[in-house]
């Protein structure tokens, strides 16, 4: 039984990580809190949605003093999930190496570690997730396999996106209900790009684009702003749930969007914008989910710009899409995580 037990999550967070590593450790954390555990959250720093995310899921949020993965910054998370009584840390960042693990492991705790792209060894971890479809144990040769939790059916989602939740559908909006999402930064200013080279189009399409205060062509972006004509803006959403649910196609980074868009059976135009996404993008082009590309330059935009002219005119290709996304993931990841949690914390 949980019975009120602690955890501690500590996730970066920070302009340049953006909120992936959070929002799926708070999907974990959530699941724990809902099962009656207790869910200790540490940041390198708050934003007004995290805290409302947190304050209405009953999670409790704490900020570091000392940060960027320094051993400094692990004893201070030992120290932390000792004085609350945590006997499990989960982490979740690439700047959590082995070294830190380490110390934590040192002061007696047990450690889960999130992995997308094996950067460490893990030797100190007691158990190693990895939700990517691509995950598999050939990747971790010196791991023994109980210890490793890898695949779909470990993806963590949030109970906001369970609400959410759809069948696939034949039928499309018109105009198409189209979502543009790169992250709070989008350093790549991807999100600028695929607006201006699908704005011929405006007549076919309504645009839901999402940005944060740090992308720095926002002013740009909000000239399209017609009242909502053709362009709906959402400057740093909490969530985008509904935005993924409603929408006939999306256009994101091939990053963890990418599964909340197959969680809801939202066809999606997934572009790679950084390296820890490679895997996962050829992964979804290896077995033709989703259209996927990994340059970021004008020919790229043409392509898709083609490729929505294409779904505009044959509406039956999203709707295959949307079939084929349907079941691959259950929502259930959560649960069989805090599963693994409690035996490991029971032993």
């Amino acid at each position: 039984m949980i019975q009120n037990t602690p955890l501690l999550f500590r996730a970066d967070f920070s302009e340049k990580s953006g909120l992936g590593h959070f929002m799926r450790t708070y999907a974990l954390a959530q699941k724990w809190k809902s099962l009656g555990g207790r869910s200790l959250l540490l940041l390198d720093q708050k934003s007004k949605n995290i805290e409302e995310l947190c304050q209405k899921s009953g999670l409790e949020l704490s900020l570091l003093e000392k940060k960027n993965g320094s051993e400094e910054e692990a004893q201070s998370v030992a120290d932390f999930a000792l004085k609350n009584q945590a006997s499990l840390v989960v982490l979740d960042g690439y700047e959590f190496g082995d070294e830190y693990q380490k110390i934590l492991v040192d002061k007696k705790l047990k450690i889960l570690v999130f992995d997308d792209v094996v950067k460490f060894t893990y030797r100190n971890a007691a158990l190693i997730l990895n939700q990517n479809p691509y995950a598999n144990i050939e990747m971790y040769p010196q791991i023994s396999r109980e210890k490793l939790l890898l695949g779909m059916q470990y993806v963590l989602i949030r109970e906001e996106l369970k609400k959410q939740k759809k069948g696939y559908s034949n039928q499309i909006s018109k105009p198409l209900n189209l979502l543009i999402s790169f992250g709070g930064a989008d350093v790549l200013g991807m999100t600028t790009k695929i607006v201006e080279a699908l704005s011929e189009l405006k007549s076919l399409i309504h645009f839901h684009v999402v940005f944060g205060p740090k992308n720095s062509n926002k002013e740009l972006l909000l000239k399209q702003d017609d009242g909502g004509k053709h362009f709906s803006f959402y400057l740093d959403p909490p969530i985008i749930e509904s935005l993924i649910s409603k929408a006939d196609l999306a256009i994101v980074a091939t990053g963890s969007t990418v599964l909340e868009c197959i969680y809801l059976n939202t066809p999606f135009i997934g572009i790679c914008t950084s390296e820890n996404q490679s895997q996962l993008a050829t992964y979804f082009e290896n077995k033709k989910m989703g259209s996927i590309f990994g340059d970021q330059g004008a020919e790229m935009l043409s392509e898709i710009k083609k490729k929505v002219e294409l779904f505009i005119n044959k509406p039956n290709q999203l709707g295959e899409m949307s079939k084929s996304l349907a079941g691959l993931i259950d929502g259930e990841g959560s649960r069989r995580v805090c599963d693994k949690m409690l035996e490991l914390i029971q032993l």
